[in-house]
């Protein structure tokens, strides 16, 4: 199906509204697990297609952002900051030596013993 540029516009200035809009101690509360009035909100910055911003909560500091998905939807992740982590780091998905998949690799690369060359 191909869309026109109204189209376009539509989905981008909904998903715009939404990331503008929202409500981001809300946002953050169901992703860091604290009451949405014991968030403290910092460092708040915003784009056409994005908005990212720093929620504290009992000592913890968590990086968050928003990206609008379209027809005024938004996609919220937040991660707490490692240094304010007791737990591990998470391993990498990416292996150390390398990539894996020819997905790992930008472009028209593929993956070959663990390096994206161009075939």
């Amino acid at each position: 199906m191909r869309r026109n540029w109204k189209d376009f516009a539509a989905v981008l200035f909904g998903s715009l509204a939404a990331i503008g809009c929202a409500n981001l101690h809300a946002a953050s509360s169901g992703q860091i697990g604290c009451a949405e009035n014991e968030i403290v909100i910092t460092d708040d910055s915003w784009d056409l297609t994005s908005r990212t911003w720093v929620a504290e909560c009992h000592g913890r500091r968590f990086f968050c952002s928003a990206i609008g998905t379209g027809d005024k939807q938004t996609q919220v992740n937040c991660k707490e900051d490692a240094a304010d982590s007791d737990a591990p780091a998470r391993p990498s998905r990416r292996s150390s030596r390398g990539c894996e998949y020819d997905t790992q690799c930008k472009g028209d690369r593929v993956c070959v013993e663990h390096e994206c060359v161009f075939p």
